[in-house]
């Protein structure tokens, strides 16, 4: 009984003390063919252009020292992405 009495109590003071928030956030999927797959890369963005370099193309690093960043899994381009027109450049 106990655990449930806290529960109720717990939702009651988060929803009473809340705030609404002044702005809104939405998401929409962008689709664009072959995308460049990168992970903990640099970004930029110029005139509605993304700009992308470096990064790992083989995703997270193995937990082998000896193979944690082999040169097999850098990204060595530069990609270009312009949202407006679902096109990229590498």
């Amino acid at each position: 009984m106990k655990p449930l009495f806290f529960s109720l109590i717990l939702l009651y003071s988060i929803s009473a003390f809340s705030q609404n928030s002044p702005f809104n956030i939405s998401l929409e999927p962008l689709k664009i063919e072959n995308p460049v797959a990168v992970q903990s890369f640099a970004f930029g963005q110029s005139e509605g252009k993304w700009l992308i370099i470096g990064g790992r193309l083989d995703g997270l690093h193995r937990r082998q020292p000896w193979a944690a960043f082999d040169m097999a899994g850098h990204n060595t381009q530069i990609s270009v992405v312009d949202p407006g027109a679902k096109k990229q450049w590498t």
